[in-house]
């Protein structure tokens, strides 16, 4: 089982999990002051509603990691081919583990997760290189952070083994070997949907937002149950309010129709 790539794929759903998790235990040690008379049990209650958002997250930004991973080949066992993998999951999560730290230093700012309208609310600002990198200097405590937890999340990697392990693997019959990969795979696919889609209860499908509301009593802790990914992912695509301009002026509007009602007096009261 060690010399096999699926394996090795849950063995690094497992890590960047717990990356995750750690980014929301920084989030919230940077930002207490924000939760103020949170206790250790209601926290606990955050931090295990928040699995299901990081889950859903973590396969979001890991489809085509997984899907190198599932492949019913056994050329999936070369080197080479493992290195490449390895640079795709690695890469694919900085990302995401990158907008999970910049939003520590962004929450105090906003009181929430960050989305996907920041791409717009941003979108005339000509300075933009400049922000960062007054940002990257003033929050440097974030940025040592963010380049620790990169390093690590490159080091602790899981390759399948390269041993002796997996000359049985490599030795099964095609009768055997590609029957069972192509089940592996469509099983790995199936509960890959099933957990970009919140699970398999009616109620977290698909898990969105307002579904961290039934682990908070204050609307600022739907901070700690969310995480910045799962917020940008669900919110691509989405209509801001826009006016649509039906009138020229309130004047034009009034002409129509007006709720307010100026009464005329027809003679002494």
């Amino acid at each position: 089982m060690k010399g096999e790539p699926v394996f090795a794929l849950l063995v690094n759903y497992v890590i960047i999990m717990a990356f995750f998790m750690i980014c929301r235990l920084f989030f919230f040690a940077v930002n207490h002051s924000y939760f103020e008379g949170l206790g250790v049990g209601h926290f606990l209650t955050l931090c295990l509603g928040g699995i299901q958002f990081d889950r859903t997250a973590v396969l979001y930004t890991n489809v085509l990691y997984i899907f190198l991973m599932v492949l019913p080949f056994r050329f999936r066992l070369k080197q080479g081919y493992q290195k490449t993998a390895r640079w795709v999951f690695v890469v694919c999560n900085a990302i995401a583990l990158l907008a999970n730290c910049a939003d520590v230093a962004f929450f105090p700012y906003t009181n929430r997760r960050t989305t996907s309208t920041i791409f717009t609310e941003f979108s005339n600002e000509d300075n933009m290189v400049g922000v960062i990198g007054n940002g990257i200097v003033e929050y440097w405590y974030v940025t040592l952070f963010a380049f620790a937890l990169l390093y690590f999340l490159y080091k602790v990697y899981y390759f399948p083994r390269k041993s002796s392990d997996t000359a049985p693997a490599v030795r099964q019959s095609a009768k055997i070997y590609y029957p069972v990969q192509l089940g592996l795979m469509c099983l790995c696919i199936y509960m890959m949907v099933v957990g970009m889609r919140g699970g398999f209860t009616r109620d977290t499908r698909p898990i969105t937002l307002s579904n961290a509301n039934q682990y908070v009593d204050k609307s600022t802790e739907a901070a700690i149950v969310l995480n910045t990914p799962f917020c940008m992912y669900r919110t691509i695509n989405n209509k801001t309010y826009r006016n649509p301009h039906f009138f020229a002026s309130d004047a034009t509007m009034n002409q129509v129709f007006s709720p307010i009602y100026v009464p005329h007096p027809q003679g002494p009261f």
